[in-house]
Formats: structure tokens, sequence, C-alpha cells
């Protein structure tokens, strides 16, 4: 299977949004192509650099390959 990747412009629509799972609170923000996909994922935790945003960020970046 091959894929071929396309470049996201770099002025693109964002949306940032924040939700909570348990008592850890994230925030998330997501980048789309002019067309509406999703090109980009970026994904915190409110504990900074902790395990659970150390997750939440190598989630993110994995989603948005």
């Amino acid at each position: 299977m091959t894929s071929s990747r396309q470049r996201l412009p770099n002025r693109r629509a964002a949306e940032n949004f924040s939700i909570k799972v348990g008592d850890l609170a994230y925030t998330c923000t997501v980048g789309r192509y002019s067309d509406g996909r999703i090109g980009e994922v970026f994904l915190s935790n409110h504990k900074t650099n902790s395990s659970a945003d150390v997750n939440a960020r190598d989630a993110s970046i994995a989603f948005s390959f």
C-alpha cells in the first residue's frame, strides 16, 4: 500500500477544544486541509511531562500519520 503525503497549507483552519477524562484535563487542537479533512492533531494533558501527557502527545502524533 502506497500513500502520498500532502503538505498542509501554512495558514489553515484549526479547532481547539478541551476534554476531561476521569480527573485528567486535555487540550486538543485539530488542523484541517482546505477541504475540511483532518490533517494534524495535537493533544496535551494539564500535567506537563507526566505519563498521561507523554502518552497523549504520542497518540496524537501517531494519529496524524
